[in-house]
């Protein structure tokens, strides 16, 4: 089973994160993908976030009808920072031999994966797929594309891309960590902190959040202050 942890504060978690965890399923072959709320991010620390539960019961109403989605509460019941490298660790261990895990990552943190606790065992744990918009002509795009390019090449010492004979999804290869493919997708340019902003003003977040998240923010009151 080819299984994807997509992992992030999901605060709150928008229709961008549904339509790139469902073109994962479409695109990449993914059997699973099994979205990950961190319980105390470390990269966001000085930052309010809404709590575990709330963001959890947000993650639960937004994939309701995506059977293919699926919830892991495992940084919710651990104390502390959530470190991605114990996330890891702790989910193999309960994977079988001939499932293939995968750790999802968008290109603007994987651009900071050398700043990661042990970040050098997650590549030799772990095969990565890293998410980036599609290449246009627009400059944001190119220089996104060509960020992830430059720290595959300088940083990691990975070489590609090249084809893996069954997807058009590139694949990087480094001699003593596990490959890295990265995947286009064309998901909704929004953010979760434009929707906390939106929200905070008194705008509309129709239809960047799934109407069952829309419902549950206005019923809890997050986001307001």
């Amino acid at each position: 089973m080819h299984i994807a942890l997509f992992g992030g504060s999901f605060d709150p978690i928008h229709c961008g994160h549904i339509t790139a965890a469902t073109r994962l399923i479409e695109r990449c072959g993914m059997d699973r993908v099994v979205i990950i709320p961190a319980a105390l991010p470390p990269h966001k620390r000085g930052r309010q976030i809404a709590s575990f539960s709330d963001r959890k019961n947000m993650i639960e109403r937004a994939i309701d009808g995506h059977p293919r989605l699926v919830l892991c509460d495992i940084e919710g019941r651990r104390v502390g920072p959530s470190y991605t490298i114990d996330t890891i660790e702790s989910l193999l261990a309960h994977f079988q031999p001939e499932d293939e895990p995968y750790l999802v990552m968008g290109s603007d943190a994987f651009v900071e994966l050398d700043t990661w606790k042990d970040w050098e065992r997650i590549l030799t744990s772990i095969m990565l797929l890293v998410i980036q918009r599609p290449r246009t002509d627009t400059s944001f795009e190119m220089q996104e594309a060509d960020r992830t390019t430059r720290f595959l090449r300088q940083v990691l010492q990975y070489s590609g891309p090249e084809s893996d004979g069954v997807s058009a999804v590139p694949i990087w290869r480094h001699r003593h960590r596990l490959p890295i493919r990265i995947v286009e997708i064309d998901a909704m340019p929004v953010s979760s902190s434009e929707i906390r902003r939106r929200i905070r003003c008194g705008a509309s977040v129709e239809g960047l959040v799934p109407d069952a998240v829309e419902r549950y923010i206005v019923e809890r009151g997050l986001y307001r202050s």
